[in-house]
Parts: C-alpha cells; sequence; structure tokens
C-alpha cells in the first residue's frame, strides 16, 4: 500500500500596530518609524503552535492618514526578539539579531481613502518567506524603516497585517 503525504494549511492574517511620536518630523531613508515611548519590534502571532514551520507570502500596511506622498516603508521580520539599536523613533534603523532575521518586504502606500491610507508588499527576495519556527517559538517581530524623505502627522498610528500560510 502507498501512502500519500497531503500537507493542508490555513491562511491567517496576524496583525500588530503603534502610534509613532507626536511630531511632524520628516523621517530621511533608512529611519527607524516606532511607537512613542521606549521602541518595541511589533509582535506577530503566525505559528499555528510552537515550532511550526510557516510562509509569509505578504504584508499590508495601513496608516491613519491619507497623506501618499514619500510613503515607502521596510518592514524587517525577525524569528525572535530582536533588540533595536537606537531607542528613539526617527533614528537610524540598527537591530541586533542577524541569526533570527528572516527577510525584508518593501511597502509603498499606494492607495488613500478618506480616513487612512493602505500599501501591499511582497518578500524583497524570492516570492515568500519560508520560516521554519523554532520549537519553543511561535511568534514573528518585525521592525518598521523609512524608505524615502516621508513627512508623518502628529500621533501617526501605523498597522501592519502579515499573510501567512500555516503548516
Amino acid at each position: 500500500m502507498t501512502q500519500k503525504l497531503i500537507t493542508v494549511g490555513i491562511i491567517t492574517n496576524p496583525s500588530a500596530a503603534f502610534t509613532r511620536t507626536a511630531n511632524t518630523t520628516a523621517y530621511a531613508s533608512g529611519q527607524l518609524v516606532c511607537n512613542t515611548g521606549a521602541p518595541a519590534p511589533m509582535a506577530f502571532s503566525a505559528a499555528r503552535y510552537k515550532g511550526a514551520s510557516l510562509f509569509v507570502r505578504k504584508a499590508r500596511l495601513y496608516k491613519s492618514s491619507p497623506i501618499l506622498t514619500l510613503a515607502s516603508f521596510r518592514l524587517h521580520l525577525y524569528r525572535t526578539l530582536p533588540t533595536i539599536a537606537s531607542a528613539t523613533d526617527g533614528t537610524a534603523w540598527s537591530t541586533t539579531g542577524l541569526s533570527s532575521y528572516i527577510g525584508a518586504m518593501d511597502i509603498t502606500c499606494d492607495k488613500a481613502f478618506t480616513d487612512c491610507a493602505e500599501g501591499n508588499g511582497v518578500p524583497n527576495t524570492g516570492s515568500e518567506m519560508g520560516i521554519a519556527m523554532g520549537a519553543a517559538l511561535d511568534t514573528l517581530y518585525g521592525v518598521l524603516e523609512a524608505r524615502a524623505a516621508y513627512v508623518p502627522i502628529s500621533a501617526e498610528a501605523f498597522t501592519v497585517e502579515l499573510e501567512v500560510f500555516q503548516n
């Protein structure tokens, strides 16, 4: 008797949100876009269970301002919690955690609505990011970097939603 292995997966959309500082200081390309207070990476409950494997196929970025001018960002993803080297919004993006770095997605907000703007991104390399989570891991972490001279609104809110295929 021949047995066939059938892989069944689930598509899920884990999301994380933050509100940036209450200023309108323009970002330069390469600067960290993050929450107020002590910057913390975004956390995404991505795996179905600890140690599972998954594929990140896409990311969506929503921001509370409908401004599209220079609204280009890079989402960096990590398997474990990275340490942000500069602990302030608007400083150069730099993290520790190369061993857990998964990859990046460039996202340009290209759709304006009356109350927000939205953009989509796919992995910068390949069509998806295949991730084998460690035995005790089920969360992905993300850090957002400006990729243009973006001028934000004060206390702008950002939400990032991943498109994940869970094995």
